[in-house]
Parts: C-alpha cells; structure tokens; sequence
C-alpha cells in the first residue's frame, strides 16, 4: 500500500488554513510538503529450487531464482502483511518455513526461508474448453495398473487438483464427467523418474440434455438431427437389472477440429492381443444415460442402438467406407475396436458416420496406421538437455496427435502419420516453439533443439472451417524507445527485439488454425496487443467459432469473440508488462475497424490517430453453451 504523508509543518499549516479567520485564498494558496516512502525490504535464501518460485505479499508478487533473493522497496515501514507462495515449478512443491504473518512491520524482513522439494505430481486442472472457465468441485480420478491403483481427489475453486503418484514406467488415466459435460480423460506417460506433468481436462458442455421413458425408448435429436436411437425397454443398471423408469440423457458431439485435446485419451488404440496403434479421428460423439436414483444406464446384453455420429467438420467428404467403430475405455485409457459404420449423408445434409452399438460411451470414428518416427531433443534457456519432460506431436494435415517423454539426453522420438505435417512443442507446463514437420514416408528429424522455459509465454488462435483465413496480428509498444515497437504478422512472423525473438510459427491459411505465436521473454516493459483478422473467407470470425488461448507462462486464458454486429478486426486482449516484466493481461474483446488490424503504422495505446475508426461497441458475449450446437445446425459452418 502507497500512501502519502505530511510532515508536521505541512499538518499545522493545514490546520490554520481551516481556521475561522481562513479565506479561500489561505486553502488555495497551502501546499503539503509530501513526505518520501519509507521503503523496507524482503529478504532471505531458497534451497532445493528448479526453475523459479513466485513469493506474494499485499497485492504485490516477485518471481524469484536462485539460492537467495532481496526485494527491494517491497512495503512500507508500517504495514501489515503476509507472505505466501503464489507458484512454483510443476514438479515441486515449496513452502516458506520462517515467519508468514507481519503486523506493523517497521524494519526490514530477513531470513525468509523457502524450501523446495521434487515430487511426482499430477497438476491437474479442469475447464470448460469453450470459455476457459474453471469448473469447482469436480471429482477427478486417476487409475493405473488396468485400474488395479488409483487416486482421487476433488478440484478446488479454480478447476485445480494436484495428486502425488509413484514413479514407475506406464500410464496414469486421469478422468472425470461432471454434470452438464461430456465424460473427458486424458493419459500420463508416467516414469521413475520424479516430476511434474500437467493434466488439463477440457471439458466439452453437453449438446442435448434431455430425459425419456425406458419403456418407450427415444430418438436423440440435435440440430433436428437423429443421432442415437435406444429402442424400448432396452436398459439395465448396473447390476443387470432391467430399467423401466425415467432417464436422463446427455449426449455431445466430440469434434477435434476445433481441437485434438477435447478427444478423450492419447489417440492410441490397443488390439486385443495387446498390441498398439496410433489412431486417426474422423469424428466422435459421447453418451451417459442416468437413472431417477442416479444410477448409471447402460444397453442390455443383446440390445443395441443406432448411431449417426457426425463427421468431423475437417474431414468432411474424407471418412473411409466403411469407417472403423472405436470406443473409449476410460480404465486403460485405450480405444477399443468394435464394429464399423458408414458414411451417409443425411436429409438435412449433416454428414455422419451411421452404424450400431452395443454400450454407451464415447463412440469415435478412426483409423489405425503404421507411424514413422520424428526425433529431436529438448533444452533449457543455456543449452543444457531436459530430461523427464513431455513433447507433444499434434497433427497438421489430420485429426490425431502423439506424446513421448525426453530421456535423460533430453532426447525424444514421436510416433506419427507418414506423409503428413505435425505440430510439436513442449508440454507440462513449459513452453517452447512449434516445430512444424512434414513427416514424409520414413520420419524426420528436428534439426534445432526445442528450447523449453517456465518462462515463456504463447497466443494460440484456432477457428472453423469458415473464414478460411484468419490472421495473428501482435502489436508491441515500448514504455522506454519507441524505436522497439513492432509488428508480427503473416508477412512480418519473426521479430527480434532487444536480443529477444518473438515469433508466429505456424500461420495456417486453410481454415481451422492453429496460428501460434511464441514470446520467450518480454523484451521491453510496455502494451503488447494482440488482435484477430478476417482475411479471406465467408462467414465472420464470431459465427466460425474462433477461439484465442494465451498461455501466460504456463497459465491459461481463454478468450471468444464478442456479442454485437462483427466486423472483420476482434480486438482480444492487451498485455501490459510493468519494469520488472510482470504481465497483466487486460481483455478487450470489441469488434473494431478494419484499420486497426491493418493499418500500418498502428497507433499507440492512448494515442489519437484519424488512422483507425472508433470502435465497434462491444456487448457482453452471448455465444451458446457450446458453440458446437449452432455448428450442427448449420450442418457444420455452412453457412
């Protein structure tokens, strides 16, 4: 807290200046001679640290390296606080083991003592994929061993849960389905080797929640569209017994256009003799039927139900015929073959995958293939390898992706689709560029080595098949030299600035995305605005839907385009780096003109410039639910 103090003289000045034999000229003419702050300091030592701890006190925080740290100017002599451990790196947890809390404090604080110890920890968060809002008291489980072994736990009021697992060598399957959403789950590739990996549950809201008469069965409709058919007194619970009661139906359509992470599990299928295979998607719908007592419902042995499970909006006119039927096991976190559908075209003209099931859970529509290797290796900011993290490979050119664990080299090896391009960047809450790599017949080899940091920070904007062409324009303006201000862009995507380089690796120009722009660091304190363009396309940005998540050194935000009449420019958010490179990010999210997303010289924050027309009033964003609804209806984006 900042105050402002009078000395004494100042105090009785102001005093006779209220006197009764006082004018206006006497208040009018006094002055207070404000007093200096009397700054105090935070100090102390930090043992078994990786990476960086973010030490907070009193609405003020600092980032902190090392085995000591000094604060200068951190309060006033006087104030009251306390201190708290606001982050810290994903495979640790720190504590501060002196003294927290500190009333009137009039000296110095010294020897705050932090400790950090390396732990095998799932950092576990749970969102809603549309909005990014975190989702509170959710039941989170993560079983391995084929179940045999599990934790559970609940996440806390924003979305998170973090879990300790043993080290061994195999996978976590870490899942959860709450009310209103689509079951989801996602695989950790575990080691012996103690650390941190990030789990995020992105959590698609259910398209149709409906309930029906067992005993009459139902047509599921979305977008007035049959996709599942349960015919009468076809349901048991979970014990076999038959159901003749009222049942609640949830039922989502599950498109990993719009992202591969919403499919459940790490796209691997397992064959009955054990044997794996990556698998691509071609679309994907998931189902949970409930009982009036809570209890789940499920196809009674011999029953079965007919399904229209949409074709992915990438793969339209793609799905092979007939298109394999997998199904989600959630214990192994496996797909599973089961039968085969074909593609039809339905009379609205919805293209879907028709075909017959014979249990209820997230239904996909894939294809197995033989993979070929890409290799590379993973370092920090000095050139030394990473050891024990995770890089993921996410398809360019198909609905699918990859993940493996560097090895103690920081060495890596992703298997993916031959003939293709992938995507790879590092995971578990570090952050590097995106590679992109065109797979060819035999593999490929990342050249350059991944250069992996806690520290830096990316902008990822994916959008639907219309507009085809939608573009990253990052702005950045200079507190200190307006000579370092820039531009990125299609036609400007790598920036160096103050030995920093500032880079958009991925600029799709053939609908979907992604376009990702990757900031190792900050190379100034000042404004960095970031905006969407509609360059080529029908359709607007608002109706695609587009999406924009800002990863801010390893947190994230997810922004959606505003309500009102669209334009061609979505102003989406301002990051304002203060002199010590702490970044606030401000949200915009205003339709603005064209101008000021192409204008050239783009004008500075606050400044007055007849370059770029006023804004477009924005209103509060009222997009459904889940955008996926208005996708189906119009027969995905056919607008």
């Amino acid at each position: 807290m900042r105050r402002l103090v009078l000395s004494a003289s100042g105090a009785l000045a102001l005093l006779a200046g209220c006197g009764g034999g006082s004018n206006a000229d006497n208040i009018g003419s006094f002055s207070p001679t404000p007093q200096a702050p009397d700054f105090r300091t935070i100090s102390g030592t930090i043992s078994g640290l990786e990476g960086s701890v973010t030490l907070a006190w009193d609405g003020d925080s600092r980032a902190l390296t090392g085995t000591s740290f000094t604060i200068p100017q951190a309060f006033e002599a006087g104030d009251s606080f306390d201190l708290s451990i606001a982050d810290e790196p994903v495979s640790q947890r720190c504590t501060i083991d002196s003294a927290t809390a500190f009333t009137s404090q009039q000296d110095d604080v010294t020897g705050v003592s932090i400790t950090c110890i390396t732990l095998n920890l799932l950092r576990i968060s749970v969102e809603n994929f549309f909005t990014g809002d975190p989702l509170a008291g959710v039941d989170v489980t993560a079983l391995w061993s084929d179940g045999a072994e599990s934790l559970a736990g609940t996440t806390d009021a924003d979305g998170l849960l973090t879990l300790e697992a043993p080290t061994f060598d195999g996978r976590i399957v870490v899942n959860a389905d709450p009310d209103d959403f689509a079951e989801q789950s996602k695989v950790v590739l575990n080691t012996t080797t103690a650390g941190g990996r990030v789990v995020r549950l992105l959590m698609l809201p259910v398209n149709l929640d409906t309930t029906f008469d067992a005993n009459a069965g139902a047509d599921l409709a979305v977008g007035g569209d049959v996709l599942v058919s349960i015919p009468p007194m076809a349901l048991v619970d979970g014990a076999g017994n038959p159901y003749a009661g009222s049942v609640e139906a949830e039922l989502t359509v599950v498109d990993p256009s719009v992202s591969v992470d919403v499919m459940p599990g790490d796209y691997v299928a397992r064959e009955p003799g054990g044997a794996t295979a990556p698998i691509q998607s071609y679309g994907a719908m998931s189902l949970t039927l409930t009982g009036s007592g809570g209890e789940a419902l499920d196809l009674a042995p011999g029953q079965v139900a007919d399904v229209n499970v949409p074709v992915a909006e990438a793969e339209r006119g793609g799905a092979p015929a007939p298109t394999p039927l997998y199904y989600y096991d959630a214990v192994t976190g496996y797909w599973i073959e089961d039968g085969s559908a074909a593609p039809t075209t339905l009379g609205s003209g919805l293209e879907v995958l028709s075909g017959q099931v014979s249990h209820f859970t997230t239904w996909n529509g894939d294809v197995a293939f033989d993979p070929v290797p890409v290799d590379g290796c993973v370092v920090d900011a000095f050139g030394a390898p990473v050891d024990n993290v995770r890089v993921k490979a996410t398809g360019g050119s198909y609905l699918g992706s990859s993940q493996a664990v560097t090895d103690a080299d920081g060495l890596f090896v992703l298997d993916v689709r031959p003939q293709s391009t992938v995507l790879v960047t590092v995971a578990d809450g570090l952050q590097s560029s995106t590679e992109e790599v065109n797979t060819g017949a035999a593999g490929a080899s990342i050249v350059d080595c991944l250069v992996a940091s806690a520290g830096s920070s990316t902008v990822t904007l994916t959008w639907g098949e219309n507009p085809s062409d939608l573009d990253t324009r990052l702005y950045g303006f200079s507190d200190t030299d307006q000579n370092d201000d820039f531009e990125v862009n299609y036609t400007r995507r790598t920036v160096t600035v103050n030995d920093i380089t500032i880079d958009l690796d991925v600029d799709d120009v053939t609908s979907f995305g992604p376009e990702v722009v990757t900031f190792p660091e900050f190379p100034f304190p000042g404004t960095y605005r970031y905006a969407v363009h509609l360059f080529a396309g029908t359709g607007s940005i608002q109706a695609s839907p587009a999406r924009v998540e800002l990863n801010l050194r390893g947190r994230a935000q997810v922004f959606n385009p505003p309500g009102g009449q669209p334009t061609a420019c979505w102003a989406v958010f301002d990051l304002q780096v203060d002199s010590v490179g702490n970044a606030t990010v401000v949200p915009l999210g205003t339709w603005e003109s064209e101008a000021y997303c192409t204008g050239g010289e783009f004008q500075r924050p606050g400044a007055v410039s007849g370059q770029s027309a006023s804004p477009v009033q924005g209103v509060p964003r009222s997009l459904p639910s889940n955008p996926l609804v208005r996708a189906i209806e119009n027969k995905y984006y056919g607008l």
